[in-house]
């Protein structure tokens, strides 16, 4: 449908849009977006082009679900990953606390 076109295009402009230098031409050009070296750039581009934080800041999964899928495909999974993740405090408010004390520090168990 409409929401599956647009995803297609949008993923298509993803390289140039975050300076990545991948030709679309090529046939395997959607498996190198998914290489660790792009896959965060893209991720983050991805978000903030969709407005993804609005749907994060109002707890609304479903929201974002679909807006990432276009349906509700994998939500059960979301929802598991969402309620695991929100066992961690949340980070200090001040970057330069978390920094004081270490970005690798590790979490308590």
């Amino acid at each position: 449908g409409d929401d599956e076109a647009f995803l297609h295009d949008h993923h298509a402009r993803a390289p140039a849009a975050v300076g990545l230098g991948i030709d679309t031409s090529q046939p395997d050009w959607p498996e190198l977006l998914s290489t660790p070296e792009h896959a965060l750039k893209v991720s983050l581009w991805f978000w903030g082009t969709r407005h993804l934080q609005e749907k994060a800041d109002q707890d609304d999964l479903l929201g974002i679900t679909r807006r990432v899928n276009g349906g509700y495909n994998g939500l059960s999974d979301r929802q598991a990953y969402l309620q695991r993740a929100k066992f961690f405090p949340a980070p200090p408010p001040d970057e330069s606390t978390f920094h004081k004390h270490g970005a690798s520090r590790r979490l308590a168990t």
